[in-house]
């Protein structure tokens, strides 16, 4: 069950994609499948442009949609980079940093060599780090801030749980010298199903004017109907925010419980097989397989 990073941009995805493409180390697009007119019209979005974009940066596979509906992107997902290239580095964050607002400046920090945190022109935000060991790498990173701070270290065990195999890499915590309290995760990095996901923690609930929302979410790509139930089950707790395989667990988080074989389906070469497997997915709340193979 391979596990992506989503974000809803709130213009234009192929934009965004289009600069990072140009800008951002490792990253790749993958060939997108234009809506037809027909889809179109079901879903109201433009004929002729995608209703997702595949992209990858390192090892990391992410998806991007376009014109969020009332979501707006913010740090509660971020992207993490390690790079070993410090001229790299400092050019992608000059690019991200152009039209964009910085968190947390470029500049040595007691836990990175260099290290910064920005939030692009598109919304998108970035963690970047310097590292002298090991291969450039991408992960997702959670900011548990808000009606979520304090969970995160439930969070993180609940994950590792439900994903096969799933395993805590690193976890260091507050000592109480701050704002937080004493004991309370301040980091984290945990594998899920050989994805490295981070999780981080502090200056206590009212640090930060956002939380999780639908704009940023985790997509969980399934083999079969089993794994579906599975990780639906085990992850939903907001029954209003079930729809069309989208859930919200019980820290805020938004996820995608898909089938791996959505995609195809969606988009076969029959279009009238296509329109009618989007138009039963978007009368789901749980995707059902079967019923999307045989609609």
């Amino acid at each position: 069950m391979p596990l992506a990073a989503c974000f809803w941009f709130p213009g234009s995805a192929g934009e965004a994609l289009s600069f990072y493409e140009r800008r951002v180390p490792g990253f790749s697009i993958r060939p997108t499948h234009p809506l037809t007119a027909a889809q179109a019209a079901l879903v109201g979005a433009p004929e002729g442009q995608p209703l997702t974009y595949d992209f990858r940066i390192f090892d990391l596979d992410g998806v991007a949609m376009g014109h969020a509906p009332g979501f707006v992107l913010n740090p509660s997902l971020s992207l993490h980079l390690s790079l070993q290239d410090e001229q790299a580095l400092r050019e992608l964050w000059a690019a991200l940093a152009d039209g964009g607002t910085v968190m947390m400046p470029l500049q040595p920090w007691p836990w990175s060599p260099l290290y910064g945190w920005v939030q692009d022109r598109f919304g998108l935000s970035w963690q970047l780090t310097l590292t002298e060991s090991g291969s450039p790498s991408a992960a997702p990173a959670l900011l548990f801030t808000g009606p979520s701070y304090g969970r995160a270290e439930q969070a993180i065990e609940r994950y590792t749980d439900l994903f096969d195999p799933g395993r805590t890499l690193l976890l260091s915590k507050h000592d109480g010298s701050g704002p937080d309290p004493d004991g309370e995760l301040q980091y984290a990095e945990v594998e899920l199903h050989g994805q490295k996901v981070i999780a981080v923690q502090g200056g206590g609930p009212e640090a930060h004017p956002f939380t999780f929302n639908e704009a940023g979410s985790l997509v969980v790509r399934c083999a079969d109907q089993r794994e579906i139930d599975h990780f639906w089950h085990g992850l939903t707790a907001s029954p209003e925010a079930e729809q069309c395989g989208w859930l919200k667990d019980r820290y805020g988080l938004s996820w995608q419980i898909v089938p791996a074989e959505l995609v195809p389906l969606l988009f076969a070469r029959d279009e009238d097989q296509g329109l009618r497997t989007m138009r039963a997915m978007l009368g789901m709340k749980k995707l059902d397989l079967d019923a999307l193979r045989g609609a």
